[in-house]
């Protein structure tokens, strides 16, 4: 091959410019090679032939691009040490099994159980759900339509069975910790009631049908699945109910529907606030039985006000 150097004007000998360039044409190639591995290249994880999921080679410290954006995801295609029964969802059955080594054809991959199963194994995964789980296995019985059926939440209390019908240790909570964990439930606003909250779990017991009838709900604490204070009262769940910054928007004319006068039933604009001259010019207290800063009136127009009646 015949190489046009003599452009150069460095007082460079040709043979050592032809030596240069063959090192970066080697480079080049060196690196659409390595490239061309990494997505050639499937995760060894259980002695499968093929997978959708790429794995670098030239630097096995990382995973591909699609598993950065999604590091919460098992591999589907884990088997430990190859054996049928034991993939992702067989990790729970021992605490120590994350941390097992993963072998393939008699060779050490390097990566522990962990790597392959973040989602049963890493701390940052607790919030995630399983998006395979199913109570016992049973179609339909999953995190997001069966956990919370009936306004309870004592299913995340039971405990899970493997595919032999064996107790795997862990409780539902574990897979469906969005249903389960109020750590893990969704940001709402802070004017935002919580649609799943029922106090103590007990259907009928919501924000908008029961955190009002008695004056001093608002202030009770709540429990989360294991019947464990969760150091939250009622009115973090209910903030429409039991703060008076989160009550809707009325008009200038328009009574508080929800208005009790010191949280006491009976005590409303329409039956009580007219029975004595003075109860328009009353302080009204919050569910903490703190003063609102807000008289009587200002909740009972209709009844308070000359321009409103």
């Amino acid at each position: 091959m015949t190489m046009m150097v003599r452009s150069f004007k460095f007082n460079i000998p040709d043979v050592v410019v032809a030596v240069l360039m063959l090192l970066l044409m080697t480079m080049a190639n060196n690196e659409v090679a390595v490239n061309a591995d990494i997505i050639a290249a499937p995760v060894g994880a259980g002695g499968h032939e093929s997978s959708d999921r790429m794995l670098v080679v030239a630097d096995d410290n990382h995973r591909g691009l699609h598993d950065i954006k999604y590091h919460c995801e098992n591999d589907p295609d884990f088997l430990y040490m190859g054996e049928p029964d034991k993939d992702c969802s067989w990790v729970p059955s021992r605490d120590d099994n994350c941390r097992k080594s993963q072998v393939v054809d008699g060779t050490q991959t390097g990566k522990q159980v962990k790597f392959y199963c973040p989602l049963r194994c890493k701390s940052k995964c607790e919030c995630v759900n399983d998006p395979d789980f199913l109570y016992k296995g049973v179609p339909g019985q999953d995190c997001d339509s069966w956990v919370l059926e009936g306004g309870s939440d004592s299913n995340c209390r039971k405990v899970q069975e493997d595919s032999d019908g064996n107790q795997t240790g862990k409780e539902v909570k574990f897979y469906c910790p969005q249903q389960c964990k109020s750590k893990c439930a969704p940001k709402r606003g802070k004017c935002e009631n919580d649609p799943d909250f029922l106090y103590k779990g007990v259907p009928g017991q919501d924000c908008e049908s029961w955190a009002l009838l008695k004056p001093d709900s608002c202030r009770k604490d709540q429990k989360d699945a294991d019947g464990k204070q969760t150091g939250k009262q009622v009115k973090f769940y209910c903030p429409q109910q039991c703060k008076s910054k989160c009550a809707p928007k009325r008009g200038e004319c328009e009574n508080d529907p929800d208005f009790l006068y010191k949280g006491v039933p009976g005590q409303d604009c329409d039956t009580w606030a007219l029975l004595k001259p003075d109860s328009c010019r009353k302080d009204q207290k919050d569910a903490d039985g703190k003063q609102t800063g807000k008289q009587v009136k200002f909740y009972c127009p209709l009844q308070c006000k000359s321009k409103c009646m």
